[in-house]
């Protein structure tokens, strides 16, 4: 419905998202509304989209053979008078449409549900998706990652401490006829204690705030302990070979690393843990981040408050990033990194590369590097910068990066080019320790598989 008559809805809805439209005034509404058509999917751009009133004869047109009745029955649409006005916002992403509340234009409510955004959108490539058979999404929200599941999962699970949250996902599921979800009020892993899932995903509360405002946004936990809970505790809940991909946000104490925080969390599990880093703020712009994409009253005393949180708590930066767990035969190892800046693109195949090579690491060492046979990434390639000298072309930089996935890049001197050439056939225990060292690393980033 949300694709016919040639509007190509998805890069209006990436233009809604974008920082300069993180707040949606009625004029910047109306200024969008001009760039659609009046025909049918001009009329639910408006009313879905853009939150703007529409003529009830429009709509009426718009929705046939569906009746305007049904849709006020449903909870979609209230009449006001001679238009009619979404309760909703309907966005769609890759081939899903998702509800959530519309953008505010005022304070938000404590229950309010966000939709789409950044966070929902690189855990959503940054998932594995792979069939299993139980999937848990916690802290679903308004259900984007549950309904990805649902696709790869004979079952899901989708929790959520906010029941409307609960209550777009199920209008989420029915719009796009998902019935493999099972929806379960409660807050973190109390409304599965005891279960193991083989897929577990959470983009939950995880900002580092002196509030408890804001269901989406605010834990009620002080500090970054409820992403403390979520990391210590996810273990327990995974299958033999399950994996764990977390959305978190902690604090870095003055004269501390970005990655002793989250090392801490994971130094008494018993899975492969790797620990990502995709952004590191200092307060004011942790602060004027939070402050801003939402509606306040007040926002310098709200923005001054924050800031004498954080210097109260000795915070010097807030860092945000992704923890993937790996149950896997009891290995246990631990990798950080940090990620280069995205937009990422989907990562199943990478990430799942990255783990089988760290699995192989932690069991055997540098002999899985020697003993077993190695292959180029098929999403890896060599981009080489020359320059004229005297005796021809030289080569001056050589930068190998994936075009897939997390996207890392690394430059490499020409001995290791060479080696990379002839990875099939190269003896690789005559190779000099610093080659071989670099090799290994390409094999923890994913350049390499190892077989």
């Amino acid at each position: 419905m949300l694709d016919r008559a040639g509007f190509d809805v998805r890069n209006l809805e990436t233009l809604l998202h974008t920082k300069r439209f993180a707040q949606l005034t009625e004029r910047r509404a109306l200024v969008l509304a001009n760039r659609v058509g009046h025909d049918p999917l001009g009329i639910l751009v408006r009313l879905f989209l853009l939150a703007l009133p529409v003529e009830a004869a429009a709509a009426t047109e718009a929705f046939a053979p569906v009746e305007i009745s049904e849709l006020e029955s449903s909870g979609l649409l209230v009449r006001d008078d001679g238009n009619v006005r979404s309760l909703v916002r309907l966005t769609p992403f890759e081939d899903l449409v998702i509800t959530s509340d519309q953008d505010p234009r005022g304070p938000m409510s404590r229950d309010y549900v966000p939709g789409l955004n950044n966070a929902a959108e690189t855990l959503a490539a940054l998932l594995v998706r792979r069939p299993c058979r139980r999937a848990l999404d916690l802290g679903t929200g308004c259900g984007i990652q549950a309904l990805i599941a649902a696709r790869y999962s004979e079952q899901v699970v989708a929790t959520d401490v906010n029941p409307r949250a609960l209550a777009f996902g199920r209008l989420s599921a029915a719009l796009n006829g998902v019935e493999n979800i099972e929806w379960r009020q409660g807050s973190l892993f109390d409304p599965v204690r005891g279960e193991r899932f083989d897929s577990l995903s959470c983009n939950a509360p995880f900002v580092v705030s002196p509030d408890d405002e804001l269901a989406f946004r605010d834990s009620g936990m002080p500090r970054d302990s409820f992403c403390e809970q979520l990391v210590r505790g996810a273990a327990a809940h995974l299958s033999e070979s399950g994996i764990a991909q977390l959305m978190v946000s902690w604090a870095v104490p003055v004269g501390s690393t970005w990655s002793a925080t989250l090392e801490s969390w994971v130094e008494s599990s018993d899975t492969g843990a790797w620990l990502l880093l995709y952004d590191l703020t200092d307060p004011v712009r942790h602060a004027e981040m939070w402050t801003h994409e939402v509606s306040v009253d007040d926002l310098p005393g709200t923005l001054s408050r924050w800031l004498s949180h954080l210097q109260q708590e000795q915070i010097d930066r807030v860092g945000y990033g992704v923890v993937y767990l790996h149950q896997r035969d009891g290995e246990t190892w631990r990798r950080t990194d940090e990620l280069p800046p995205g937009p990422f693109r989907p990562a199943t195949d990478h990430v799942l590369r990255v783990l089988a090579n760290q699995d192989l690491f932690a069991r055997h060492g540098d002999a899985a590097l020697l003993q077993r046979p190695l292959r180029l990434a098929d999403d890896a390639v060599l981009r080489e910068w020359r320059q004229p000298g005297p005796e021809g072309w030289r080569s001056v930089r050589t930068l190998l990066y994936l075009t897939s996935g997390l996207r890392f890049r690394l430059e490499l001197e020409p001995p290791l080019v060479d080696v990379l050439a002839r990875l099939a056939s190269v003896e690789r225990a005559d190779l000099h320790p610093d080659r071989l060292s670099m090799l290994r690393r390409l094999a923890e980033l994913g350049f390499v598989e190892i077989c």
